[in-house]
Formats: structure tokens, C-alpha cells, sequence
């Protein structure tokens, strides 16, 4: 059994979540375990994902 607990922080000017703090609650043998976790993300717009992919030699071929 697990609890996670998320809080996040957003900078859309520099479409960054400054830190994504994760707490997370586990029950190991019997007993509640506490992790924490702190995540840093950069966010892109599809107009930027597709261009780096084309960029490195991937395209849409089916």
C-alpha cells in the first residue's frame, strides 16, 4: 500500500516546474516507510518536441 503526496511550483515564463517535491508513504512489513523525492521539469511545446525530433533524424513514416 502507498500514499503519494505531490506539491509543484510553476514558472510558466520559463515553462519550468521549479521542483516537483514528492512524499511518498509506503507500508513495509507492517510499518510506514516515508521517501521524499524531489523532481526538476522542462516543459516544451509539440512545435519544439517535433523540431528537435526532426533535428536528430527522426520523422513521421508509417
Amino acid at each position: 500500500m502507498n500514499t503519494i503526496t505531490r506539491y509543484t511550483d510553476y514558472n510558466p515564463f520559463a515553462r519550468v516546474y521549479n521542483d516537483i517535491n514528492l512524499t511518498i508513504f509506503s507500508l513495509i512489513e507492517e510499518t510506514w516507510q516515508r521517501f521524499n523525492s524531489t523532481i526538476l521539469e522542462k516543459c516544451y511545446t509539440k512545435e519544439e518536441i517535433i523540431s528537435a525530433l526532426e533535428t536528430t533524424g527522426f520523422s513521421d513514416r508509417h
